[in-house]
């Protein structure tokens, strides 16, 4: 814990691998590992966050549990949220379908939703598995492609409608185009590649 509220200090990211940091999600780890299929505890995970936070993007892949994810968050205290369904079947808002959303609003109320791509000045494409992730190795350079150079490619629109989505769950923007522009402009500006090499390089200071 301490390790990372250094790193949110000083460079306002944290990572908490819930096995690591929630010691209830610890034993589930294993068990969920030979289930192998989606259980109750991908719910719980999202919302047993040790870190208590008031502002939250979340995804869920069955779109039956938008509002029952968001009425949680409300009885859990928090503030402001987003929380999307792909109607393409994945848990993050989507470019190859209109996505679902289920958001929190002023720690009190719930208000339903549907956006499209083209609705926020993005491009629709065909196939959503143009963003199939892999091994780790292959998800870091993919990341690091993204943020070195910027180009307007799917994934890159991928990145800054769902980076959009989360500024506006944090409440720096007032809408999700807003969201996605920030999103783009730090993409540019190379904001979003420092950003990453001040996270590993802070995350490599022992602290304690």
């Amino acid at each position: 814990p301490e390790q990372v509220a250094h790193n949110v200090q000083e460079v306002g990211f944290g990572f908490m691998f819930a096995q690591a940091f929630h010691p209830a999600m610890k034993h589930v780890g294993p068990t969920r590992r030979e289930i192998g299929i989606r259980t109750v505890f991908n719910i719980l995970g999202p919302l047993t966050n040790p870190a208590h936070t008031r502002y939250q993007m979340m995804g869920v892949a069955d779109g039956s549990l938008l509002r029952k994810m968001g009425e949680a968050l409300l009885h859990l205290g928090c503030r402001h949220a987003l929380i999307a369904h792909g109607e393409d079947g994945i848990d993050e808002c989507s470019l190859s379908a209109p996505t679902r959303i289920c958001e929190v609003r002023n720690g009190q109320e719930l208000r339903e939703y549907t956006i499209t791509p083209e609705e926020v000045g993005l491009q629709r494409i065909a196939e959503r598995d143009a963003f199939q992730g892999g091994e780790p190795q292959h998800n870091a350079t993919m990341l690091r492609e993204l943020l070195n150079d910027y180009i307007d490619t799917p994934a890159t629109q991928m990145l800054c409608l769902n980076a959009g989505a989360a500024l506006l769950a944090s409440e720096h923007v007032s809408s999700l185009a807003d969201g996605i522009k920030l999103a783009r402009a730090a993409l540019r500006e190379g904001k979003a590649r420092r950003k990453l090499v001040d996270v590993i390089e802070c995350s490599q200071v022992e602290v304690g």
